[in-house]
């Protein structure tokens, strides 16, 4: 799901704009997240596709890692064990059955653990290869609301930054839009940059197509 200028985009199922007709009866989960979304999303047509809203948001369903990850879903509007993400012989029904009663400490070890146990299944290693934040942002979609904050290491800072400011700015862009010229060269680097990204996920990524993104600070 790559947008690239002069080239219509194809978005993910989520993010197809819905005809001004059918809008009282059908309407996509990202215009469900926020009226701000939802007002954009209404007025998106194939002509107009190209606002700087609808691509941070295209931007964010895939994620490129490791310049920014994908975003976290909004879990709670999907059943438990309602879709599983397999690699090989390893299977994991997500979200996890009981997880809203977990403390946020238990939701960020099983979020570590499924991170480790899809790695390990994709790369046939026993142990990680990456560090744990680059693990931890590489399957930032599987976070469950209220999860426990990771801290970073001091060493880890630079490059973890980098990143986390970078999926900040998206994070607004795709809130509260912005067309200010600069954002749109901004946003254009970016595109370019997918073609590069680790495609190593993709098929776990689309298989939360219809799952609204979550964009408010968590």
């Amino acid at each position: 799901m790559v947008l690239q200028p002069g080239l219509e985009p194809v978005l993910p199922a989520a993010l197809v704009p819905v005809p001004s007709s059918q809008m009282s009866s059908k309407l996509s989960p990202v215009q469900n997240q926020c009226p701000k979304i939802c007002k954009t999303n209404v007025a998106i047509t194939h002509e107009k596709i190209f606002t700087n809203q609808a691509r941070a948001i295209s931007l964010l369903f895939q994620g490129c890692m490791p310049l920014f990850p994908p975003s976290r879903r909004d879990w709670s509007s999907v059943p438990e064990e309602d879709i599983s993400f397999a690699i090989g012989q390893t299977c994991i029904k997500w979200p996890p059955k009981g997880w809203e009663g977990m403390t946020p400490d238990r939701k960020l070890l099983i979020w570590e653990y499924t991170a480790m146990a899809l790695s390990s299944a994709k790369t046939g290693l026993q142990f990680p290869s990456q560090e744990r934040l680059d693990l931890l942002d590489t399957f930032n979609f599987l976070a469950l609301p209220g999860t426990a904050t990771y801290h970073l290491r001091k060493k880890d800072q630079c490059l973890a930054k980098s990143r986390y400011y970078t999926y900040e700015v998206l994070r607004q862009v795709a809130k509260e839009g912005g067309e200010e010229p600069p954002m749109k060269h901004w946003l254009s680097i970016l595109e370019q940059g997918t073609e590069h990204r680790d495609k190593d996920y993709d098929s776990l990524i689309q298989k939360t197509d219809g799952v609204n993104l979550r964009l408010d600070a968590d």
